[in-house]
C-alpha cells in the first residue's frame, strides 16, 4: 500500500492530495511529544469543526520518546476517515522544531497551528478561513482553560489580556502594530504557508519561539489583522498544565534565560520600516516584563539576572523596565549619551563602573555633538530614568550653566516626588561645568544629599595655563548659590569668574571629589586662592583613572574599516589642541625618510578632518595619512583591536604649568583593547608612568624616529 493510501500518510517525496483530488485551504499543525488523552483531545475537536472537512488537512508533528502518538493518531484517523490526516516524526527536540515539520509536510494555503493540549471551537476554523484576504492575517480569541475540565465554555471571553486588547476592534480589520499582544502566539490565527515556510520557528529557542516567530515575519512583510466579532465562536481553548508545551519547569530557565534566549533572537532582527523596529521593540519588552516580575517576586536574584543579560550582549535590551522604580541615587549631567562626546563615555561608565541603578538628566546636544544611539549601551544596565533638558547648547556660557541648573532641580523635584523616598545621592562630571552648577544648587537646596564631583581637568586654568574669562551674572540660581558658599563658612571668590565660582563650589559642598591623576589634584589645588578650601577638597577627594572599557564593549560592533596587512597601521582617535597637535607625529615621519616611510600607515579620526588635510597638503607624508571623522564609539573600541599600533600624545605643558594635570582620556580606552600603544609623552606626566609597549618623549624627533623603525621590525618578524 502505498503513501497516498494510508490512513496515516507519512510524509513522502511526493505530496497527497485529498480523496477528493483538491488541495485543502488549511493545514491544522499539530505539534506533539505526548502519547495520550490530552492530544485526542485536540484531534477529537478538529471533528466537530463545521469548515467542509474537504477543505482542511491535519498534520501530526510527533517528536516524543516513543511510537505510542503513532497508534493514537493511526486510530483517530480509522475513526474519522473523512478526515485527512497525516503524521510525521523526528527525535529532535523542541515545539519549533517540530511545528516547522508540520509545516514543510503541509499543503494548505494557510497553517492553523494547535497545540497537543488545546481544542477548538467548532466554528474556528470556518471563521478564519472567511475572513482570509490579501495582506491580512485572521485572529481567533483565546480563553485558558484548565486541562481535564470537560467541554470548555466559550462564554468567558474577556479572561486574558490578549482579548482584552482585541475586544475593541471586533469585526475591524486593523493594523498588526496596534494589535501587538495578539501576535504573541503561534495559536489563535491563520498564517499564510510561504511566510511559516520562509520566516520558520527558531529551533535554538524553547520559549517564545513563537513570539520571535511573528516579530520575524512583521519585520520584514507588514500586515493587518482581522478581529472576529465576539459571538461569532472562533475560541481557541488554551489548556492549562503543569507541563505545557512552553510552561512549567525551573522559573529562572523558563522566566530569566529563555526569555533571554528569545531577546537575543529579536534583536538580531533588522525591520526596515520604522513601524517594525517599533513592533520588535514591543515584544522585546514583554520580554523584559517577564524577566522584571521574576525580580520583584525574587530580589536577591537580580545580580545572578543581571549577569545573565550581560552574558546575552544583547545592546537593545530594555533595561528601563527592568530598573524602573529601582534608581536610589542621581547623575546630573550636562553631556551624556547618546551623544558622540568623550566626557559622556567617561560618565557613562562611571555609572557601569559603581553599579547602582540612577536616574540620569542630561541635555540635547545635538548642534555640538554627532549622535550616537549605540552608545546608550554602555550605562543602560544601570539607568532607570533619562530626562533630556533642551536649554542650550555651550560649552563655557554661564546663562546656560545657570538655565541648565534650574531645569534640573525642577525636573528632579518632579522625579523625587513619583519616589516613596528622595534620592540618596547625585553624582557630576565636568568637563561640562553645567553638570557642577546644577549638582551644586540641588546640594545646597538638600544638604543630606551625598554629592560626587568628578573633575576631569582643570576648570579655571586652560591648556596655556591662563584663566578662562567667563563670568557669573547674579540671578536667582547664583543667589542660591552664593548662599551655600557663605553657609559653608568659605565665603566667595573674590573675582566673579564662572569657573572659579564652580570649582569654589565643587571644593566646599561636594561630599567626594574625584581627581583623574594626582598631577591634576595637585595642580589644581595649589592655585586655590582659599587654603582651608583647598585641605576641605583634599581631604574628600579620591584619584580615579578613567575607566577601562569592559571586555564585551571592544566586539559589541564589527567595524569594516579596511586595512592594508602589508604596513603597519598605526591610528590616532581624537581632536587635536593648542598643546597637543598633529605635528609631533607628522615631524617623526618626515624624520624617517621615505623608504620606511612607505611601510607604514597612519589612520587619524578627528573631529576636523579638512583642517588636518589641509596641513598636511603637498608635505612628504601626506601619502602615509588616512585622515577620517570620528567614528561611534563602539566602532571606535573595536578598530582599536585591529590596528597594530595605537597612538597617544601627552599635552605639552612644560612652558605653562609647573606640572602637567592632563591625561589622555583615551589611554584607558586603549588599555583594554590588547594592542600594542606608543605614548609620547612629558616627563614627569601621569602618563609617562603607565607601561606602554612603545615610548618616547615630547618634541625628541630621535626618540619618535627610534620607536617608528621598531614598529616595523617588530611586525616584520
Amino acid at each position: 500500500m502505498g503513501p497516498c493510501d494510508s490512513v496515516i500518510r507519512r510524509l513522502s517525496n511526493g505530496a497527497c492530495m485529498a480523496s477528493d483530488g483538491a488541495w485543502p485551504a488549511i493545514s491544522v499543525v499539530i505539534a506533539t511529544w505526548r502519547e495520550g488523552e490530552m492530544l485526542r483531545a485536540a484531534l477529537e475537536s478538529l471533528t466537530a469543526q463545521t469548515l467542509d472537512h474537504a477543505k482542511f488537512e491535519v498534520v501530526v508533528a510527533a517528536n516524543g520518546p516513543s511510537d505510542r502518538a503513532d497508534l493514537l493518531v493511526a486510530g483517530f484517523a480509522d475513526a474519522h476517515p473523512h478526515l485527512h490526516v497525516r503524521l510525521v516524526r523526528r527525535l529532535a527536540p523542541g515545539a519549533a522544531a517540530a511545528r516547522n515539520w508540520g509545516v514543510a509536510a503541509a499543503r494548505g494555503d494557510f497553517i492553523a497551528f494547535l497545540d497537543d493540549d488545546d481544542r477548538l471551537a467548532p466554528h474556528y476554523l470556518e471563521s478564519l478561513l472567511a475572513r482570509v484576504e490579501e495582506g491580512v492575517v485572521p485572529l481567533g480569541y483565546v480563553i485558558d482553560v484548565a486541562v481535564g475540565d470537560g467541554d470548555p465554555s466559550p462564554t468567558d471571553i474577556t479572561d486574558n489580556y490578549i482579548n482584552r486588547a482585541m475586544l475593541p476592534h471586533e469585526g475591524q480589520v486593523v493594523p498588526a502594530e496596534r494589535l501587538p499582544e495578539a501576535l504573541s502566539a503561534s495559536h489563535g490565527k491563520l498564517v499564510p504557508r510561504t511566510l511559516a515556510t520562509t520566516f520558520p520557528f527558531r529551533h535554538d529557542l524553547r520559549s517564545s519561539e513563537d513570539v520571535v516567530f511573528w516579530a520575524g515575519i512583521f519585520a520584514a512583510t507588514e500586515f493587518h489583522v482581522s478581529v472576529p466579532a465576539a459571538d461569532e465562536g472562533c475560541t481557541y481553548f488554551r489548556g492549562l498544565t503543569a507541563d505545557g508545551l512552553s510552561r512549567g519547569g525551573d522559573p529562572f530557565q523558563r522566566d530569566v534565560r529563555e526569555r533571554l534566549f528569545a531577546a537575543k533572537a529579536l534583536s538580531e532582527l533588522r525591520p526596515a520600516a520604522d513601524v517594525g523596529r517599533a513592533f520588535v521593540r514591543q515584544k522585546l519588552r514583554m520580554q523584559a516584563h517577564v524577566v522584571r516580575k521574576y525580580i520583584d517576586e525574587r530580589p536577591s536574584e537580580r545580580p545572578a539576572v543581571m549577569r545573565e543579560i550581560r552574558e546575552r550582549d544583547i545592546p537593545t535590551f530594555p533595561y528601563t523596565i527592568l530598573n524602573h522604580g529601582h534608581a536610589q541615587d542621581l547623575a546630573v549631567l550636562y553631556a551624556f549619551p547618546p551623544f558622540q562626546d568623550t566626557s559622556a563615555m567617561v560618565a557613562a561608565r562611571r555609572i557601569r563602573e559603581r553599579g547602582e541603578v540612577v536616574d540620569v538628566v542630561s541635555n540635547n546636544l545635538d548642534k555640538i555633538r554627532p549622535l550616537d544611539t549605540r552608545s546608550l549601551a554602555v550605562s543602560a544596565e544601570f539607568v532607570d530614568q533619562h530626562i533630556q533638558l533642551n536649554v542650550g547648547q555651550a560649552f563655557s556660557n554661564w546663562i546656560i550653566m545657570e538655565r541648565f541648573a534650574s531645569a534640573a532641580a525642577q525636573r528632579v523635584v518632579a522625579l523625587e516626588n513619583r519616589k516613596a523616598h528622595g534620592y540618596r545621592s547625585v553624582y557630576s562630571r565636568a568637563a561640562w561645568a553645567p553638570s557642577h552648577v546644577a549638582a551644586a544648587l540641588l546640594k545646597a537646596r538638600r544638604p543630606e544629599l551625598r554629592w560626587i564631583a568628578e573633575l576631569s581637568d582643570p576648570l579655571l586654568m586652560n591648556v596655556h595655563g591662563q584663566q578662562r574669562p567667563d563670568q557669573c551674572r547674579p540671578g536667582k540660581a547664583w543667589n542660591e548659590l552664593s548662599a551655600a558658599l557663605r553657609d559653608a563658612g568659605y565665603g566667595e571668590p573674590a573675582s566673579m569668574n564662572a569657573w572659579e565660582w564652580i570649582e569654589w563650589l565643587t571644593y566646599a559642598l561636594a561630599d567626594q571629589v574625584v581627581f583623574t591623576n594626582e598631577n591634576q589634584r595637585t595642580y589644581m589645588l595649589d592655585y586655590c586662592t582659599s587654603r582651608d578650601l583647598a585641605r576641605r577638597a583634599r581631604e574628600r577627594s579620591v584619584v580615579h583613572h578613567q575607566p577601562v572599557p569592559e571586555a564585551a564593549d571592544y566586539h559589541r560592533v564589527r567595524t569594516a574599516y579596511e586595512l592594508d596587512v602589508d604596513v603597519a597601521n598605526i591610528g590616532y582617535f581624537g581632536v587635536f589642541y593648542a598643546n597637543r597637535g598633529a605635528e609631533e607625529l607628522l615631524g617623526a615621519l618626515e624624520a624617517i625618510g621615505p623608504d620606511l616611510r612607505t611601510r607604514i600607515r597612519i589612520h587619524i579620526f578627528t573631529d576636523r578632518p579638512r583642517e588636518l588635510w589641509q596641513q598636511v597638503a603637498g608635505r612628504a607624508v601626506a601619502d602615509t595619512l588616512v585622515v577620517n571623522p570620528m567614528i561611534p564609539y563602539f566602532e571606535f573600541l573595536n578598530l582599536t583591536t585591529r590596528l597594530d599600533v595605537l597612538f597617544v600624545q601627552d599635552a605639552q605643558t612644560a612652558s605653562t604649568h609647573p606640572l602637567n594635570p592632563y591625561l589622555p582620556s583615551k589611554i584607558s580606552d586603549y588599555l583594554g583593547s590588547g594592542t600594542p600603544i606608543w605614548a609620547v609623552v612629558e616627563p614627569g606626566s601621569v602618563l609617562s608612568s603607565i607601561a606602554t609597549r612603545y615610548q618616547s618623549e615630547l618634541g625628541n624627533r630621535e626618540e619618535a624616529k627610534r620607536v617608528l623603525r621598531s614598529i616595523v621590525k617588530d611586525l616584520s618578524r
